[in-house]
């Protein structure tokens, strides 16, 4: 069950209306903007992402990730939580891909360096969306260097995805692990 500070009884009714009025940049962008440097907000936001709806957890997480890129410490304590809902069969890819986008910003900590490992590891092997993949391999390039004894399997991992690869994976590959595509 999650632990976040909100429920959604206890969500701001603007937030609500936003989140249900359209998946925008726009929408992002005063989402982002309410935030701004609260962490009740944040919370509220999270709430969503856990405990929402299939399509307010797939809005909410887009904003999510983007005010996590601009405050790193406000989504550090609801990491374990979102990378716990990460499991869940009904998840929109778009859920996977914000929460995985977040987590290449957030300030690494012992107490989940493991989990995140695991979850964008899963990304990257399993079968999801070539973005969440190519934000995988981001996660994951921030852990191998905290880890570098991670770093052969998962280059290992990258290379046998370049096979039919999309030029956004081998760009991903390229720019965070410098795998070139031998095709």
């Amino acid at each position: 069950m999650p632990t976040t500070t909100s429920s959604l009884a206890q969500v701001n009714a603007w937030l609500l209306e936003q989140i249900a009025s359209e998946n925008s940049a726009r929408m992002r962008r005063e989402v982002v903007a309410w935030i701004g440097r609260s962490p009740v907000r944040l919370a509220q936001v999270v709430a969503l992402v856990l405990l929402g709806s299939r399509q307010q957890a797939q809005r909410a997480s887009y904003p999510l990730s983007f005010a996590v890129e601009e405050q790193p410490n406000l989504g550090q304590p609801h990491v374990l939580e979102l990378l716990g809902n990460l499991g869940r069969p009904d998840l929109h890819g778009a859920v996977i891909r914000n929460i995985l986008r977040l987590l290449r910003f957030v300030p690494l900590a012992p107490a989940y360096e493991g989990e995140m490992f695991s979850a964008a590891f899963a990304a990257l092997v399993g079968p999801v969306e070539i973005a969440v993949k190519s934000d995988a391999i981001s996660v994951l390039a921030r852990l191998v260097q905290r880890y570098p004894e991670m770093k052969s399997e998962v280059e290992l991992t990258i290379r046998e995805g370049l096979a039919g690869a999309t030029p956004a994976y081998r760009a991903r590959a390229r720019r965070e692990f410098g795998i070139t595509s031998e095709i």
